[in-house]
C-alpha cells in the first residue's frame, strides 16, 4: 500500500483529500503546515507528498525544496488560487494542481503519481547498479 503526505493548513482540505486518497486505497499522513509536514515525512518515509502552496511559516515551494535537497523526494502542489503556476520549474516540484481539479481528474493523477514512483524506483535500481 502506497504511502501519502497531504499538507495544508485548511482542515477542510486535507479531510477532503484525506477521504479522496484513503477511499483509493493509499495510507495517508496529514500535516497542518511545512514544518509538521518533515517530521511526518522523517516518521513515515511517504513515497508521496501533494501539498498546499500557501500556508503559514512554510511555503510548499520551500518544503518542496527542503524535501528534494534532503531527501530526493519531489512534491506534488495543489492550490486554490487563480495565478498559472504551469510555466514554474522548482527544485523538487513534479507538477501543481489546482484544488478544484483533483477529484476530477484523480485517475490520472494516481497514475502520474505511480508512473513517478517507478521511474525513480528504476533509476535508483541503475545507479546502484552502476556502482557495484
Amino acid at each position: 500500500m502506497n504511502k501519502l503526505l497531504i499538507v495544508d493548513d485548511m482542515a477542510q482540505s486535507r479531510f477532503f483529500l484525506f477521504k479522496l486518497f484513503d477511499s483509493h486505497g493509499f495510507t495517508v499522513f496529514l500535516a497542518e503546515d511545512g514544518m509538521t509536514a518533515i517530521e511526518q515525512f522523517n516518521r513515515h518515509r511517504p513515497e508521496f507528498v501533494l501539498s498546499d502552496i500557501h500556508m503559514p511559516n512554510m511555503s510548499g515551494f520551500a518544503l518542496a525544496w527542503h524535501l528534494h535537497h534532503r531527501h530526493n523526494q519531489s512534491v506534488t502542489l495543489i492550490t486554490s488560487s487563480d495565478i498559472e503556476y504551469e510555466a514554474v520549474d522548482a527544485d523538487g516540484v513534479d507538477e501543481i494542481i489546482h484544488k478544484t481539479d483533483i477529484a476530477g481528474n484523480l485517475p490520472e493523477l494516481i497514475s502520474r503519481l505511480l508512473s513517478r514512483l517507478l521511474a525513480r524506483q528504476l533509476a535508483s535500481r541503475a545507479s546502484t547498479a552502476l556502482t557495484l
